[in-house]
């Protein structure tokens, strides 16, 4: 499931970049439906880059904002389940 899962955040991000917000969602949805798994930094790097696109792509738009905070908070979860 991590390639897997690597590949939907990739394909997410990609649609970020494409302006399709609601994609990127459906794209990203069943990664933030696993609990964080403290092992795959990929996966949480691969996330912290779909955030950062996020805000640099769609800074206003609310949903944007909505999805960045959801990806945040998985990401969250990620670091405290490896302390």
């Amino acid at each position: 499931t991590a390639v897997l899962s690597g590949a939907s955040v990739d394909g997410g991000a990609a649609l970020v970049l494409e302006g399709d917000l609601s994609g990127a969602e459906t794209y990203l949805r069943p990664v933030l439906e696993l609990d964080p798994d403290p092992a795959n930094a990929s996966l949480g790097g691969r996330l912290r880059t779909v955030v950062d696109l996020l805000h640099k792509t769609a800074p206003k738009a609310s949903h944007a904002k909505e999805l960045a905070a959801e990806v945040n908070s998985w990401l969250i979860g990620h670091t405290s389940k490896s302390a």
